[in-house]
């Protein structure tokens, strides 16, 4: 069996715009013929639609009026790459004219593979054929049946159930995720059940719905107001309704079956009109951008290099290029890996990179300083096989830039390009992952922005400071940029509030994996997808503000560079732990090992956050958190601090605990300290840190004294690597924070500060006497 074709990534919400119908009078128009419906149906979702128990049958009469292109038949099948709990089943027929039929086991994490069957004989056109298919269950069979006689029967190993997708209508007649596989010709009596049928001949006369095992029936006889169909079902639960509006769908069916419905697979009104034919966007070809990458290291030697990362799709090369100044050393410099995952069908998404890439290589003293402190790789073109044929999809028909998982990039065997991004991510451990996306005809204008996403609501980047940085500079030069859900004036969901789904803006996914989550996920890089129109100048503006940002010290940090060295704590918010070191390399391993590691690890704080001083500690070897926290309760948020007290004098690691007894007495606190909800996990083999690690605090105030800082309940003094220090944010506020060396480091750090105000404030409010 051949896989299907899979969609462009487009909402569902989509069919709607592309049904709209523009009303022309008659008297007007040049052919005055009635406007008809494409006969496309949508069925809102049901649960016994999903046939979750892996037994059900699928079947209708078909008549195709064409063949040589996958049609559905029907489809409760949406998603993709990036959605892909959003899969059921669906029944089609192929481009080569066979049945197909597929459904996705249930897995946790919605990752199955879809399993599936064709049949053997093929469909003819301009005939009535009954077609169907079925499942008896899990360990059982699928079966396709060609007028009433088995064609193709193989096992379908589902071993529990199928997965069911409630976020995803029925639809007939197209595929359910995107307005594409159109069905062209009649269908007739389909019929939706939830057991297994054994056809020993198609059906003479129409079904009347009261068949065992009926879930839905659609006779398509009459046309009700609203352009909706009946179910005939016994139940009668599950609406059909035209998805373009309440037009003529119906025609003759074959003798004795009243009416069929009639599909046109999208086909034009019949109103004159003359489509415009947009040229596609300049770019350059494979051919020329080696040679384009050849004279720019040729001229820039110092600049620039280019790199084969390995072989993809036909063996064709993949090229990066690292602009940087070679003549510094790498060891403080900041990394940006730029990538346009969707190069070929988005290419706007490759030109806004080779325009920046352009723009870094020249001679403005911001280009050059952000040379001096940045290495900047460029990926313009991850999928050449796609890009020389202007699609987003891989000669295996991925989709580069969604498949992914948390792990990396997935079926790895087919994904040769995916599988070297991600060995680049894992390699530089980057700063900023920037995923550059966009459009593909010149003239074609788009609403642009950064840092978020239309499909995953986790690609909604965690520094939106920086997006709206970036769309600044943007709009300042005559580009104006979409910001999400503020321009939208919609909150953003992944979840459906029933009764309110227009008031919301609805993501098809709440968790896809995309390239840059990957990173995020890997090493706390900093997000970042992009769309761009075909206009240079908007791209240019944007990303030069980005590389700007990585020179420039950030409101909350020491160091200049990009601010993702903050790990936060469930249970703490003006408390952190951060990553070590005094370069920009150091505190990237710092802050990859602690992003990689810190679900192991415990944190806790003292409660309330009380004026003049906090306690905040961690755990980070598993066994010590199960010494440290011995008799919590399970899952407890809150943990008394007698026993904590209590454990900490039993452990063999040098703490003083009657400084830190002290210093919760002078301070005040709650009977309990505040820590993490997490299960401690069993006891097992943790190597101790190899990078070190820092732990922040944040004063609420401008000019604080600070009085003592304590690891363990041992005074420390200041320092950038093995002490305190303290700076003052921007525009208000001071940091503390305590960096602590790994050979310092044994399995846990308390850390205690104390600290005078300097200022007078009213608390609370009082009605004056």
């Amino acid at each position: 069996m051949g896989q299907p074709p899979l969609p462009p990534a487009m909402p569902i919400s989509l069919l709607c715009l592309m049904a709209a119908v523009l009303c022309v009078p008659a008297e007007s128009a040049a052919d005055p013929q009635v406007l008809q419906s494409s006969g496309q149906l949508c069925v809102r979702h049901a649960d016994p639609l999903c046939f979750v128990d892996a037994r059900m049958t699928v079947e209708a009469w078909v008549h195709p009026a064409r063949t040589g292109r996958w049609m559905r038949i029907v489809s409760k099948y949406g998603g993709g790459a990036h959605d892909m709990g959003n899969r059921a089943w669906e029944f089609s027929i192929r481009d080569d004219r066979r049945l197909h039929f597929r459904a996705v086991p249930f897995r946790a994490d919605a990752s199955a593979p879809w399993l599936g069957i064709a049949s053997k004989t093929t469909i003819p056109t301009d005939t009535w054929t009954h077609v169907a298919c079925s499942l008896d269950g899990p360990g059982g069979r699928a079966r396709v049946y060609v007028n009433g006689t088995l064609d193709a029967e193989q096992a379908i190993p589902v071993s529990t159930a199928l997965q069911s997708n409630p976020r995803q209508d029925l639809f007939v007649g197209v595929y359910a995720g995107a307005d594409v596989h159109r069905f062209e010709g009649m269908i007739d009596e389909v019929r939706l059940c939830s057991k297994p049928i054994v056809f020993a001949d198609c059906p003479s006369e129409p079904y009347t719905g009261a068949e065992a095992g009926t879930v839905a029936l659609y006779h398509f006889d009459e046309q009700m107001s609203g352009g909706r169909f009946a179910d005939a079902a016994a139940l009668s639960a599950h609406p059909a309704g035209l998805i373009d509006g309440d037009m003529p769908a119906t025609v003759p069916s074959r003798a004795g079956f009243g009416n069929a419905l009639r599909l046109t697979a999208g086909a034009a009104a019949p109103v004159p009109f003359a489509a415009t034919a947009f040229d596609v966007l300049p770019h350059p070809s494979l051919e020329e951008l080696a040679q384009l990458f050849t004279r720019w290291q040729e001229q820039w030697p110092r600049r620039v290099r280019t790199n084969v990362q390995g072989t993809v799709s036909d063996g064709l090369p993949m090229h990066s290029l690292t602009i940087t100044n070679f003549d510094r050393p790498d060891d403080n410099k900041e990394i940006v890996l730029l990538v346009a995952m969707h190069s070929g069908g988005e290419i706007s998404g490759t030109t806004a990179l080779l325009a920046s890439a352009e723009w870094l290589l020249g001679e403005s003293p911001e280009a050059t300083r952000i040379r001096q402190r940045q290495r900047c790789v460029f990926v313009p073109v991850p999928n050449p096989w796609g890009y020389a044929r202007r699609s987003s999809r891989t000669m295996a028909k991925l989709d580069p830039a969604w498949s992914w998982s948390p792990e990396g990039a997935t079926r790895r065997e087919e994904n040769p390009e995916g599988v070297l991004i991600q060995a680049l991510i894992d390699d530089l451990k980057p700063d900023v992952v920037v995923d550059s996306h966009g459009t593909w005809w010149k003239g074609q204008n788009m609403g642009e922005f950064v840092g978020s996403s239309g499909y995953s609501l986790i690609l909604n980047t965690f520094q939106g400071s920086i997006v709206r940085d970036m769309a600044a500079a943007a709009a300042a030069v005559g580009f104006p940029q979409h910001l999400g859900s503020e321009s939208h004036e919609k909150i953003l969901t992944a979840d459906v509030l029933p009764g309110r789904e227009e008031a919301l803006y609805v993501y098809p996914s709440g968790t896809a994996v995309s390239t840059a989550v990957y990173a995020y996920l890997r090493c706390h890089a900093i997000p970042l997808t992009m769309e761009s129109g075909g206009w240079a100048g908007s791209a240019v503006a944007r990303l030069r503000r980005l590389l700007e940002i990585g020179c420039e010290t950030w409101p909350t940090e020491r160091y200049a560079g990009y601010p993702n060295r903050r790990i936060s704590s469930k249970r703490a918010w003006m408390q952190w732990l951060a990553a070590y070191g005094t370069t920009a390399q150091a505190r990237r391993n710092s802050r990859a090992e602690l992003w990689s590691r810190h679900g192991q690890f415990v944190t806790f704080r003292s409660y309330p956050d009380a004026d003049g001083g906090f306690l905040f500690g961690v755990v980070t070897d598993p066994a010590l958190a199960r010494r440290v926290f011995a008799g919590r309760p399970y899952r407890a948020e809150s943990v008394d601090v007698g026993l904590v007290l209590h454990n900490l004098a039993g452990i063999e690691r040098d703490i003083d605990v009657s400084t830190i007894r002290k210093h919760l007495t002078t301070f005040g606190s709650t009977a309990n300290l505040s820590a993490d909800p997490r299960a401690l996990l069993p006891p097992q083999a943790s190597p101790p840190l190899q990078h070190g690690l820092a732990i922040r605090g944040m004063l609420p105030y401008n000019a604080p004294d600070i009085i003592a800082v304590c690891v363990n309940g041992h005074p420390i003094g200041t320092s950038d690597t093995d002490g305190h220090e303290i700076w003052k944010g921007s525009p208000g506020g001071t940091y503390l924070q305590v960096s602590i060396p790994a050979s310092k480091h044994n399995g846990i750090a308390v850390v205690t500060c104390l600290y005078r105000a300097n200022e007078e404030r009213e608390w609370g409010f009082t009605i004056p006497r």
